[in-house]
């Protein structure tokens, strides 16, 4: 089986090659793209979002007059102008954003990647001009900075990654008609061409307007039947004496924290243990305008932000948590691949890392080598996933090298390897992103792995013994042009394929899946009871290697954009699951509803009603599962959030086997742009019926999570930051106790040379 999976995948892939190039041949429809030039000054700018500089007197000047959503290339209801300017360090851009209604304007003090429901404007900038990767960078009306990376290779659409920092600096005011904003963005926080003369890069400016409905004006139309943002951009020339790399970075920071226990756990006492204290050192070098080298010596990987909260009290496979530090987040989107086949969070506590990425030419790279004090292991199988830790180092080695292809399309290699002792994983393909149309694309990928685990992993987890093998393969078509999507895919995972760089959770899999969906869009000029309305129809049929089903699916849902910026949603599923050899028939139903009813108050709510499984007990059951939030901005400087998650699972014909509650309190005070104060609160009770159990676990169990938070952030490397969190637990029998507690403090400072 093996064999003809291969020699199918190669003959699609020499297929859709010689399509593509056939196609890319002989089509010959080109657009042509205006170029602007940006001016440059000798004067200062004063980033304080007050134009008076006379330096804004000889810039380019955008206005955004196509309003592109929920209208399709309507005049702009409102007035908004942008600037631009350059010097040899810098690019400045500003906008005028007027309104006739300044009062309605949504404008909060807020940390910064957070205000993305306020007003705000919005530039790309595309440096290489080969409409792949974009850098956006956002303000709202108070100067809160948001930045994002814009990826258009790999077949997902228009990726964007809003963990990207970069240092950039911006303000913002409130005037009487309107709002004004500043930027300043450092050429060395970008990567651009390395050559002589002047450049062109694509641009492109935005401003969202949310009052009745989200409204986005930009300064081109948009093409709703044709699946590029970036190719939309207009070019601007210009930036000849910006500076060509040269640019060191040092992060030195400084960590100190003391965790408590209680010992012996509920009856001892919080025992106070040392402070310890952790220096490190994170630097990134700017070889040229387009290489950066990170490294990191003993780094402080803390997640200062925790997590938020899932319910995994009924479930197979391990969740996914996104990543969210900084040294990980240089130049992550070039790792991406169909199969998520490296995932940073797997290094888990590194003593120093080292990435090296950029791109040259046509040729994208990334090395990234890191050695970890701890082995994390996700163990896959096609019925359920486990997780094992061991405390042995490891050291962790991911390649990347990717290829541009005509003016889409990609190719690319890939090879990952961890190593420890008694251990390895080594994992090695290829893969690729073919552009066939304007709406037509193909990706696909195929992957080798060969294994080893420790005596002892193989023997308690049911895992190979001795050195083992596996192969993976992905393939799929997506047709997404205005009214119109649909795709197909197939998947093969062997059972001994492992992805130990990566979150792959199942193997031993052969997938094929298969939707369609189609998009209504209102023709109301002045907008009606509804935006978009999305209908979709998707199915897939997942099989083991040996040809059993393990799972069937055949869904419908429905998607409202409406007033007051709501969505609903509705989902029907009819599936078929297997579990421990039991096939199990399940019908359920999925409703979501949002809604801004006021421009200070956001609800949702939400559910799943239908057939469950207890995973347990390994019978059939029915879930109620309830989801709702509330989230509340009393002026600009507070905001309050409570999110709540109810769970119930009923075995033998409505009778309970557990309720599990969920909830998350989160209250920020921000002082301004740079400083709040924060608590989250995490409480989880689960309640279940023993008598109903096959395995008797604890009938109680509460989890109560506290954590306070002082932040003062001049950039996302420059700051302090001091907290307090805490833990508290309650069994059957145990009321909740707290089980540790945490000071921690943190200093860093972005330094550059």
């Amino acid at each position: 089986m093996l064999n003809k999976q291969i020699v199918s995948f190669y003959i699609f892939v020499l297929f859709i090659l010689v399509f593509n190039y056939s196609y890319g041949k002989n089509n010959k429809e080109e657009r042509v793209t205006k170029i602007f030039h940006v001016p440059t000054t000798s004067t200062p700018v004063k980033i304080d979002g007050v134009l008076k500089e006379p330096a804004w007197q000889k810039a380019l000047v955008f206005e955004l007059n196509h309003e592109i959503d929920p209208g399709e290339n309507l005049p702009a209801k409102v007035l908004t102008q942008c600037l631009l300017i350059s010097d040899s360090k810098m690019l400045y851009v500003a906008f005028r954003a007027y309104d006739s209604k300044p009062s309605a304007i949504r404008a909060h003090y807020m940390d910064r990647d957070t205000a993305w429901d306020d007003d705000w404007v919005f530039i790309t900038l595309d440096p290489f001009h080969d409409n792949r990767r974009g850098f956006e960078f956002i303000v709202n009306p108070l100067g809160v900075q948001m930045d994002s990376l814009l990826n258009e290779v790999g077949g997902e659409g228009a990726e964007v990654d809003n963990t990207w920092d970069a240092i950039w600096d911006a303000s913002g005011k409130l005037t009487t008609n309107g709002y004004t904003v500043e930027m300043a963005i450092p050429f060395t926080s970008l990567r651009f061409p390395r050559q002589k003369g002047d450049q062109i890069w694509g641009f492109q400016a935005m401003r969202h307007y949310p009052r009745n409905f989200n409204y986005f004006f930009r300064l081109t139309p948009w093409d709703r039947n044709r699946g590029c943002t970036l190719c939309e951009n207009v070019a601007l020339s210009g930036f000849s004496s910006a500076s060509h790399g040269g640019n060191l970075e040092f992060n030195p920071a400084v960590t100190a924290h003391r965790t408590d226990n209680k010992d012996p756990f509920p009856e001892g006492n919080l025992r106070e243990n040392k402070i310890i204290t952790e220096p490190g050192l994170s630097t990134r070098w700017s070889i040229t305008p387009n290489v950066i080298l990170n490294t990191a010596i003993n780094p402080d990987f803390s997640q200062v932000e925790a997590d938020v909260a899932q319910l995994d009290i009924n479930t197979r496979f391990a969740l996914y948590y996104p990543e969210k530090r900084p040294f990980f987040l240089e130049g992550a989107d070039l790792f991406k691949t169909p199969f998520n086949a490296v995932y940073s969070r797997t290094i888990a506590d590194p003593i120093w890392g080292l990435k090296l990425s950029g791109k040259e030419h046509r040729n994208a790279f990334g090395v990234l080598v890191a050695r970890d004090d701890l082995t994390n292991l996700l163990l896959p199988a096609n019925q359920k996933s486990q997780l094992v830790s061991l405390e042995q180092r490891v050291l962790n080695t991911i390649v990347r090298f990717r290829r541009d292809i005509g003016k889409q399309s990609t190719l690319g290699l890939l090879v990952t390897n961890r190593q420890g002792d008694n251990y390895y994983n080594t994992v090695f393909g290829g893969d690729g992103y073919l552009k066939m149309t304007a709406v037509d694309s193909i990706g696909f990928q195929i992957l080798f792995s060969r294994s080893s685990y420790p005596n002892t992993i193989s023997r308690e987890h049911d895992q190979p013994q001795d050195s083992f093998i596996g192969w993976s393969i992905h393939a799929d078509y997506k047709h997404e042009a205005r009214n119109w999507h649909w795709w197909v895919s197939h998947e093969y995972l062997e059972r001994d394929f492992r992805a130990d760089s990566g979150f792959i959770p199942r193997v031993d899999t052969r997938a094929t899946a298969a939707g369609i969906r189609r998009v209504f869009w209102s023709k109301r000029k002045q907008g009606g009871w509804f935006s978009r309305i999305n209908l979709s129809l998707e199915g897939n049929r997942i099989q083991d290697q040996d040809g059993n089903l393990t799972d069937q699916l055949i869904s419908f849902h429905s998607e409202i954009n409406g007033p007051k910026q709501s969505i609903l949603s509705l989902g029907v599923v009819t599936a078929k699951e297997l579990y421990n050899d039991t096939l199990f028939d399940q019908k359920s139903v999925e409703l979501q509803f949002s809604i801004y009813p006021s421009s200070q108050l956001f609800l949702t709510l939400g559910g799943k009603f239908g057939d469950s499984i207890d995973y347990i007990g390994n019978r059939p059951g029915n879930i109620s599962r309830i989801n709702s939030g509330i989230h509340y901005f009393l002026g600009r400087h507070l905001q309050c959030g409570l999110d709540h998650s109810l769970e119930y699972l009923y075995v033998n014909d409505r009778e309970r086997l557990y309720k599990a509650n969920l909830f998350q309190l989160k209250l920020v005070y921000q002082f301004n742009i740079r400083t709040f104060i924060r608590t989250i609160v995490q409480y989880l009770d689960i309640n279940r019926n023993l008598q109903l159990y096959l395995v008797e676990p604890d009938p109680i169990e509460r989890h109560l999570f506290l954590q306070l938070l002082f932040s003062f952030k001049i950039n996302p490397q420059t700051l302090f930051f001091l907290g307090y969190s805490d833990n508290s637990y309650g069994l059957n029998g145990i009321n909740l106790s707290k089980k540790d507690r945490t000071f921690f403090v943190k200093m860093s400072y972005a330094w550059q040379l």
